[in-house]
């Protein structure tokens, strides 16, 4: 996060993601906002896809390494996992 926000601090940013006191629900109806205007553009029917995929990995230096299930693979297994988002119309 640091990298992304130049002058920030990591543990004020820590700070705010996991003790500070905010509204979850809030927060999900705003993103359910901005991708309702996000798709808004779209001709036809519309639809926002999500996806989840893990990579098996050998070591722990990655971002995110550790032993999880990941169904590509069929096991628990040293893996990173990333959630992809797409939008999609059929205009």
């Amino acid at each position: 996060m640091t990298e992304r926000i130049r002058e920030s601090n990591y543990q004020q940013l820590q700070h705010f993601i996991s003790e500070s006191e905010w509204d979850g629900k809030a927060v999900m109806a705003e993103v359910a906002r901005k991708t309702n205007r996000s798709l808004a553009s779209l001709k036809g029917e519309k639809g926002l896809i999500l996806d989840e995929s893990g990579n098996e990995k050998a070591g722990a230096k990655s971002v995110g390494v550790a032993r999880q299930s990941i169904w590509n693979v069929g096991k628990v297994c040293n893996s990173q996992v990333g959630v992809y988002a797409g939008q999609e119309s059929g205009g």
